[in-house]
């Protein structure tokens, strides 16, 4: 879908202390309000209008909030981001994913046109949000029930380092519309996130996207497909580059109580122009 972007106003204060963890994020954190009141539990993403990762956050009950790029490094890409505010999300009700209820307009979350600047360093954005306008309710496709997930973890390299800022994408064999996501920290390791703060991937039939930068130009992109079964399983991808060309050679596997001490990794080669 494309959305018409326009650059709204946010109170944006370049803070003087603080500094990003990576040369290419910057810090931030910010207050966000419905109507004037605190909205708390609410998730905020950062996502650069041109290269890099989505960036996630969650409001306190002050509604205060903070962007981590990864589990364990903070901040957002710098330049130029699209910003989604939305309560929607899941919770557990006996054995079953459930969602809860939006409560921000469409306008700044699934039509967002809110772009804001992120500089190196510290960064403070908050936002005003007004009741007003039409609400969304995403559509959370069949009853997902808890034991439909499972855990996808892995590390993903370039010739022989850890590669930052890849992105995994894991959709169901068919269905594109709720895809589990990670992203790489600085060792390489990922873990994907099914919906919000929910660990995990749909057992079954899976599509693999892993998406990185490109210094040279469009971003570099492998897939393949591969089953996620119940326990937990491994995604590990050995990426070099030959010639202008990225060969990838995925293993996946999984473990569970009753395997995990002889796992299998079958070898998947794959040739990325």
């Amino acid at each position: 879908m494309l959305f018409h972007r326009r650059i709204v106003r946010a109170l944006a204060i370049v803070l003087i202390s603080g500094c990003a963890t990576r040369d290419d994020l910057g810090q931030v954190r910010g207050r966000i309000t419905l109507d004037g009141t605190p909205l708390s539990g609410a998730s905020i993403e950062f996502t650069p209008t041109g290269r890099g990762s989505t960036a996630y956050g969650r409001s306190d009950d002050q509604g205060e909030y903070s962007i981590m790029f990864t589990q364990n490094v903070s901040g957002a890409s710098i330049g130029e981001n699209l910003v989604r505010i939305s309560t929607y999300d899941i919770s557990d009700d006996q054995g079953y994913l459930v969602p809860l209820v939006e409560k921000v307009p469409a306008r700044y979350n699934v039509n967002s046109d809110v772009l804001v600047a992120v500089e190196l360093g510290g960064n403070e954005f908050n936002f005003d949000l007004q009741s007003a306008g039409e609400i969304v309710q995403p559509i959370m496709g069949g009853d997902v029930r808890s034991e439909d997930l499972a855990t996808v973890r892995g590390t993903i390299s370039l010739d022989g380092l850890p590669l930052t800022s890849a992105t995994v994408t894991l959709s169901a064999f068919g269905d594109n519309t709720n895809p589990a996501v990670g992203h790489t920290d600085e060792q390489g390791e990922y873990c994907v996130i099914y919906c919000c703060d929910i660990e995990g991937a749909l057992v079954g039939k899976t599509t693999a996207r892993i998406s990185f930068p490109n210094p040279e130009g469009e971003p570099f992109e492998v897939v393949s497909d591969f089953s996620v079964e119940p326990g937990i399983n491994r995604f590990d991808v050995q990426l070099e580059s030959q010639s202008g060309q990225i060969i990838a050679h995925l293993q996946n596997g999984s473990q569970t109580p009753s395997d995990a001490e002889n796992p299998t990794h079958p070898v998947r080669p794959v040739t990325q122009d």
